[in-house]
Formats: C-alpha cells, sequence, structure tokens
C-alpha cells in the first residue's frame, strides 16, 4: 500500500512517519529528482508512502501534469492499493483535478464542525468533474452525544438478532437527506 501525500499547501503526512518534508512529490513532479527516491518505507510492513517535498508555487499545475499521471499509472503497477491525501475540496482546483487521476474519492468531514451546505458544495463541485464520490468518512464522532446513540439504537434495532429483526418505518426526505451527507 502507497500513501501519496498530494496536499501541496499543507502537508502532514510526513509528520505522521515523524520524517521531514525533504525530497518528496513537488520535487518529482517539477523535475528535480526521479520516483523511487521519493518512495519511503515505513515501520508497518507493506505501507509506503510519498511525502509531499517542498511547497511549491503552482500546486494545482503540478497535480495536473501529464507527468503525475504518468507517476500514478507507474504506481498502479507496482502498489495493490494507492491513498492520495488532498488538500480540502473548497477552496482550491487541486483535489478537483487530482479526481480526474484517481478511481475515486471518499470526503471527509469532521463532525459537528463541517455545516452539511458546506458537504454539499464539495460533493457538487467533484460531481461536477466526473468524480466518483466512493463514500464520507466522519472524523471525531462523539459517541457521548445523545443522537450518536440514537442511531446506534436504530442500527441495531434493525440488524439485530434475525428473529428479532423488524422494518424500520419508512424516512422522511430530510432524514434521507442527513444520512446521505
Amino acid at each position: 500500500m502507497l500513501l501519496i501525500d498530494s496536499d501541496l499547501r499543507k502537508p502532514r503526512v510526513h509528520r505522521i512517519f515523524k520524517t521531514e518534508n525533504g525530497l518528496g512529490l513537488s520535487n518529482f513532479l517539477s523535475g528535480q529528482t526521479d520516483l523511487e527516491s521519493i518512495i519511503h518505507g515505513t515501520e508497518i510492513p507493506n505501507l509506503f508512502f510519498i511525502p509531499s517535498g517542498p511547497i511549491p508555487p503552482n500546486p494545482s499545475e503540478l497535480i495536473g501534469s501529464s507527468l503525475f499521471k504518468e507517476m500514478m499509472q507507474t504506481l498502479e503497477a507496482r502498489f495493490d492499493h494507492i491513498i492520495v491525501d488532498s488538500p480540502p475540496v473548497l477552496g482550491f482546483a487541486d483535489t478537483a483535478v487530482l479526481s480526474t487521476h484517481v478511481d475515486g474519492m471518499i470526503l471527509v468531514s469532521l463532525s459537528g464542525k463541517t455545516p452539511r451546505e458546506t458537504l454539499q458544495r464539495a460533493r457538487d463541485l467533484l460531481y461536477q468533474v466526473n468524480a466518483k464520490i466512493l463514500g464520507v468518512v466522519i472524523n471525531r464522532v462523539n459517541i457521548r452525544r445523545s443522537d450518536y446513540g440514537y442511531y446506534y439504537y436504530r442500527y441495531h434495532y434493525y440488524y439485530g438478532k434475525e428473529e428479532k429483526k423488524k422494518e424500520l418505518p419508512y424516512a422522511s426526505s430530510s432524514e434521507e437527506d442527513s444520512a446521505s451527507t
């Protein structure tokens, strides 16, 4: 598995692996180094990463380059799974451009902080560039909040033991909208 830090504006992946953000993706895409020199091993077996490298003046252009596309094709032949970390969808063109080079996108939202409208705008922007959205990850969910317990109860009630399984009533359109965003 390979993790690529393509957030060329506010890189963070190198910190997870407690390394410096030296040579990386931006160096390769600007022609300063070869691909092999930016792939780093980790203490976790079969996990590799590519740091972002120095912050360039033109992140969107580098991500949209033919070299990035060729790099992804080369890496797909070598790694079974590639995860590409990107900047936020809104505010930068980088992620929309990146979506054309990957098989799918997973939106990440901060529980209780990301407004629903923001998530919907991000979804709409990705749909405009024909990105395939695979799902949504909600970070920092407070499981002590009462509404989380309500959803757990509904899930358990529906998916509980087969002989006790009951059908949930049809959700209103506002409940469906909140479940899908």
